[in-house]
């Protein structure tokens, strides 16, 4: 109905980049009270996750024919 494009993959990227994983890719309590003064950023994507979805995002859809006039 809406035409949405989904990225399949990106749950499989928090597979092994959990919260207690060495590599997370999820902003911890201690992370999201530096960057932003409150606990409300905990549990979101780092930048990590966003580089990598950013990725999938690029490789999914066709931006030539999205930017055709």
């Amino acid at each position: 109905m809406f035409n949405w494009t989904v990225i399949e993959r990106v749950p499989y990227l928090f597979r092994n980049g959990g919260v207690c994983s060495s590599h997370s890719l999820v902003r911890n309590s201690l992370e999201s009270i530096k960057l932003q003064g409150d606990t409300s950023g905990a549990l979101h994507p780092n930048e990590f996750a966003h580089l990598q979805i950013a990725d999938l995002v690029w490789k999914k859809l066709n931006f030539k024919a999205l930017l055709r006039v």
